[in-house]
């Protein structure tokens, strides 16, 4: 009977270590992707954001992330670049 039990914690000691160093690896693999993201992984460079309008039909505001401009798309027009206003003081 003692014959049996020292090959099986054998086998389970040897289990153990090997998963746990595959695990090591892959958190090391997952780490190093995770700082170098490949292409597919990168941002995208616009977002839309649909607003709702009065009269009906799609409408977006479109983000250039690149150049931090937006754009507003409504319907089939061309997209026209939104211009910041100036922010307005609180007077006291």
């Amino acid at each position: 009977m003692k014959s049996y039990v020292m090959p099986a914690v054998a086998i389970v000691f040897m289990c153990v270590l090997v998963s746990s160093i595959v695990w090591g690896l892959l958190t090391i693999v997952w780490e190093i992707k995770a700082r170098n993201p490949t292409p597919d992984q990168t941002p995208t460079r616009f977002t839309a954001e649909a607003i709702p309008r009065l009269n009906g039909g799609p409408a977006s505001i479109i983000t250039d992330h690149q150049t931090g401009k937006q754009y507003l798309w409504v319907c089939t027009s061309t997209p026209v670049e939104i211009k910041p206003t100036k922010p307005v003081k609180a007077e006291r």
